[in-house]
């Protein structure tokens, strides 16, 4: 019985001596101290919570400019509000929760993925689609919107011209 201790404590021993407090992130760190942003080299900064409604864009199809795509769509939202993104539909979930003021109507979102083509949602091929086949038994492509007035999130054929719904961290 005392070998086994003895065995159990050499085993265990090198664990405890090798654990360390954690520590702050270095100064010229990227992470906050605690932890809850971070800086990328490059693009925005990322928050704990997801970014919340700024506004929206003119209305526009699904197609914003053919291969413009995603940054097409975001230079769109930089003109409502500097930095902002097209929102993703728990940013505008995130907007309900933190008691931002919304619009009424509809408004695309974002929700890809883009390079899935199928009958399904794919933010208009990237936003570079206005295909707008509403034939059930024909190929099309659709996009996501968000209904402000139901609080819900829809699929849209992306001819329609909508606004971008916009968001910021």
């Amino acid at each position: 019985m005392a070998s086994l201790a003895l065995i159990t404590a050499i085993a265990i021993l090198p664990i405890l001596v090798s654990y360390a407090a954690p520590t702050l992130p270095p100064p010229s760190s990227n992470v906050d101290a605690n932890f809850s942003s971070i800086q990328l080299p490059i693009g925005p900064k990322m928050t704990a919570p997801f970014g919340k409604y700024v506004g929206v864009t003119a209305a526009k199809q699904g197609n914003i400019g053919g291969s413009g795509g995603y940054a097409a769509a975001q230079v769109l939202c930089n003109g409502v509000s500097a930095g902002s993104h097209v929102c993703s539909a728990k940013e505008i979930i995130n907007s309900y929760e933190y008691n931002i003021a919304l619009p009424t109507g509809k408004a695309w979102v974002n929700n890809g993925p883009p390079a899935y083509v199928s009958d399904v949602s794919n933010d208009c091929n990237g936003w570079s689609s206005n295909n707008n086949n509403d034939n059930p038994t024909s190929f099309s492509v659709y996009g996501s919107i968000w209904n402000f007035d139901k609080k819900q999130s829809l699929m849209a054929t992306c001819g329609r011209s909508l606004p971008f719904a916009c968001c910021s961290y």
